[in-house]
């Protein structure tokens, strides 16, 4: 078998900012402390294969209400107040994401509801016992799904944060900002690095192409990558969102790397030309 080619990151840093506080205004979650009732304008859940069982690419929309239980750091779906909204093919920062735990038994072991921006009417309580509206604090919050009862949420880490923790960590105007962009699109290519021979061998083995992994092959992530998925040929890499990661650069986060093997070549190319929500082309000099 011909030895596979290197494939190298170049990057190239454009200048692009971004307030993602600023631009989720009027989009955030909120939290009614009068009727302990959270709403979420937008939450998006990932649509799964119904072979392979891993994410599609595509995220379900949905808008609805929940409950905090009294005494517990607990939310409770509100009955019938889930709303299915549209189909989305690229993640929303300013939504709520809805992640499984794994995806070999998804629904069984729950999720995890990560969300970026809950704004909180505080409560100041007046003698006797009168509770008037304070101001109001935004956090990010992230919610465990209870296995033995779905419909349950638990608070697992809420974080109060600013519109000035919020900018766009990677300024294109300094050195460290052009260093950290180059970081994180690096690390994908080290961790495809590590897989790619087993994916062919199991490939020239078995004359099929492993989809998905094999037991074999450990799928790969890392501090800036949420996933690498094998399909027909190819291996697509998943950059983490900033909810997942608050340190990502956010033009390239959930931002995808298609890593396509030629049979004729014996060789690896990468391009994120015509990906679906694939990284800027600007930022990936070497690929096609």
């Amino acid at each position: 078998m011909k030895r596979i080619t290197n494939i190298t990151c170049s990057c190239i840093i454009f200048g692009m900012t971004a307030n993602v506080f600023a631009d989720c205004d009027g989009k955030h979650a909120t939290f009614d402390s009068v009727t302990s009732t959270l709403t979420l304008p937008a939450i998006q859940i990932p649509l799964l294969h119904p072979i392979t069982g891993m994410p599609t690419g595509q995220q379900a929309i949905f808008k609805g209400e929940m409950l905090l239980l009294n005494g517990v750091d607990d939310f409770v779906i509100k009955e019938n107040s889930f709303e299915y909204l549209s189909i989305a093919t690229s993640v929303d920062a300013c939504a709520a994401q809805y992640t499984y735990v794994d995806f070999i038994t998804p629904f069984a072991n729950g999720g995890v509801l990560t969300i970026p921006y809950v704004d909180v009417e505080t409560v100041i309580i007046l003698p006797p016992h009168q509770p008037i509206p304070g101001a109001v604090v935004t956090f990010q919050a992230k919610l465990r799904q209870l296995s033995i009862d779905q419909t349950i949420f638990h608070v697992s880490s809420l974080t109060e944060i600013t519109s000035t923790a919020l900018n766009d960590p990677c300024d294109q105007n300094t050195t460290e900002g052009q260093t950290k962009l180059a970081t994180q699109l690096l690390e994908p290519f080290l961790l495809f690095d590590a897989v790619d021979d087993m994916v062919i061998v199991d490939y020239m083995i078995f004359g099929t192409w492993p989809t998905p992994l094999s037991t074999s092959i450990t799928p790969p992530s890392g501090n800036f990558t949420q996933e690498l998925v094998s399909l027909p040929k190819y291996i697509e890499a998943t950059m983490r969102t900033t909810i997942q990661n608050s340190e990502m650069c956010p033009q390239i986060a959930g931002k995808t790397i298609r890593f396509i093997w030629s049979d004729t070549s014996n060789n690896w190319t990468c391009t994120v030309t015509g990906v679906p929500n694939g990284v800027p082309k600007e930022f990936l000099s070497s690929c096609k």
